[in-house]
Formats: structure tokens, C-alpha cells, sequence
């Protein structure tokens, strides 16, 4: 997996519950500039990072894969569909650039977001109240 060092993440950006993708952490503190990052099994101090040396994770097939999704393909589309249906995704071919469709009981969240990581699917996950957790 490649990651972009230029590309910084923002804290605001970021949810409790989210996890760093250089080592499995979880993050359990926001704070302005200052991110809080806690580990399984952890029996120490809980880890503190500075803003500008968190950097987010890029969304990819093999992370979708593992978590579950069915890839499909439609003209120059890959689609990724979770078994239930309830979370559609669309990316045009060789774009790193998502558009996440919710299906909830009373609400339809289309394609009018456009995302690219792991934390920005995870908000999306959280704010529609779907019980997805999304493992890196």
C-alpha cells in the first residue's frame, strides 16, 4: 500500500473509534493539533501524535475485499457492494476517488459525496448509523 507523505491528515477530519494505518492503532483523543492512539493489549501510556505526523490511509480494492464487499464492474466503473446492499460504492476505473450510496430504512444517502480514505468512509459509516466496522 502506498501512502502519500505530502497528504496530511486533518484532526477534525478524523473519529473516535478510527484507526492509524501504520500500526493498529485506535484513536481514543482529539484534541486541535493532538491525536490520542491506543493499541490492543496495550498496559502502558496511551500513544501521542502531532497532527502533522498522522496521515490518512487511501481507500483500495483490497480493503474492500476484506471487508467484505462484492466487486462488480460496469462500463468503466468498479462497483463494491456490501452483501446486504445497504452501501454501495463507485469509482471510475484507475481513479482513486469513491462515491458512497446508503440505502437505510427511510433514507437513501446518495453519490454526492466523493471521498478517497479509510477515516472519510468511516465518518460516512458512523454518521448514517451503520454498524460497519471497516478493518484496515
Amino acid at each position: 500500500m502506498k501512502y502519500d507523505k505530502n497528504k496530511r491528515t486533518n484532526v477534525r477530519e478524523l473519529g473516535i473509534g478510527g484507526e492509524n494505518t501504520q500500526f493498529p492503532m485506535y484513536v481514543v483523543g482529539l484534541f486541535a493539533d493532538m491525536v490520542y492512539l491506543d493499541f490492543e493489549d496495550n498496559v502502558s501510556d496511551m500513544w501521542e501524535e502531532r497532527e502533522e505526523d498522522v496521515f490518512p490511509m487511501p481507500l483500495n480494492e483490497e480493503l474492500f475485499i476484506r471487508n467484505g464487499f462484492i466487486k462488480s464492474q460496469q462500463d468503466a466503473f468498479d462497483i463494491y457492494e456490501t452483501e446486504d446492499e445497504n452501501v454501495f460504492i463507485r469509482t471510475i476505473q484507475g481513479i482513486n476517488e469513491y462515491f458512497v450510496s446508503v440505502n437505510l430504512e427511510d433514507l437513501r444517502i446518495v453519490e454526492h459525496n466523493s471521498i478517497q480514505y479509510v477515516h472519510e468512509l468511516q465518518n460516512i459509516f458512523t454518521l448514517t448509523g451503520l454498524d460497519f466496522d471497516f478493518k484496515v
